[in-house]
């Protein structure tokens, strides 16, 4: 293997913690997925320069600096127009992004499995009552939709390889050399799907992470969607308690059902890589319908919703 080579790391990273044994896999399609992500990246760097932009060059022309707004203090530190664009790049790619994705991954998974719904409902019903919002305490009390969103990022990962790392030195690991400046990604999709690892590894099973102390800081090696580490994802806390706030009030306030009778049998799942997340290749279209008529009309804005 060359010095300075892609490698990509699978099931075997967090296998190896359970057999004491693993493998690395070096894989020609990764160089395909470097090229997408570059091209995606540039894509979304000329949107964010085509709204951005003008912004930036106003602020500059202005050199009043007094308000201490985000643009402000960038401006004021000497940041150049390509380390700001880098920056807004990374807050507004990978974070929103990531977010809607499990949303959306989420209510397609449990209108999909009616029971799993139903227990939902009744843990909301139970915990926040009727005809009341949900409020930010409550969210520790909802163990069933928190076991929910694990699995869904288990299944169904928005960022399936995580940040790239890099060797700093040759090292063994599970019996394979990595020289030294080889770049390593760490494929989270295969290894929540890796069935030594996972009992019945594909299967949307909420129940397995009910009364689990596995969870995603970073801890547990098996499971780590948002990394670990010095590097794991820096809006960890935030993503998981808004993404957990949106789910509550959406399936505690409406009923969600699919439109032209479609059944839940039929619906499209199948993924793709888009921009930085694996998301739906077909978006999720659904009919809602207010459960608590007490509710203010003004947070319905409309018959049909596309979650995307």
């Amino acid at each position: 293997m060359e010095d300075g080579a892609i490698l990509y790391l699978d099931g075997g990273l967090a296998d190896r913690h359970k057999r004491g044994e693993g493998y690395i896999i070096f894989n020609q399609n990764v160089y395909d997925y470097e090229e997408m992500k570059v091209d995606n990246e540039k894509d979304m760097m000329g949107m964010i320069r085509q709204l951005m932009g003008g912004i930036v060059k106003e602020m500059r022309a202005t050199k009043d600096h007094t308000r201490n707004e985000f643009l402000d203090v960038l401006i004021q530190a000497d940041f150049t127009d390509a380390q700001i664009d880098a920056l807004l790049l990374e807050i507004f790619g990978p974070g929103p992004d990531t977010s809607s994705c499990t949303i959306e991954w989420a209510m397609s998974k449990l209108i999909k499995s009616p029971n799993k719904l139903l227990k939902l409902h009744k843990e909301l019903t139970s915990v926040i009552g009727q005809s009341k919002e949900v409020r930010e305490f409550d969210l520790e009390n909802l163990p069933y939709l928190h076991a929910c969103i694990k699995e869904i990022l288990r299944l169904h990962p928005p960022v399936t390889f995580l940040l790239p790392h890099r060797a700093t030195m040759t090292c063994e690991v599970m019996n394979h050399t990595i020289l030294k400046n080889s770049q390593i990604l760490v494929n989270t999709y295969l290894i929540y799907r890796d069935p030594a690892v996972w009992e019945n590894s594909s299967i949307f099973k909420t129940e397995r992470f009910l009364n689990s102390t596995v969870d995603y800081h970073g801890n547990d090696f098996q499971y780590i969607p948002f990394g670990a580490g010095r590097r794991i994802c820096p809006a960890l806390n935030m993503a998981s308690r808004v993404t957990k706030f949106i789910l509550a009030s959406l399936f505690h306030n409406f009923e969600w059902s699919l439109p032209d009778g479609i059944l839940p049998s039929e619906l499209d799942m199948k993924n793709a890589f888009v921009l930085l997340v694996f998301a739906k290749t077909v978006p999720l279209v659904v009919n809602v319908m207010r459960k608590w008529m007490t509710l203010p009309i003004s947070t319905l804005c409309n018959t049909y919703l596309i979650v995307s």
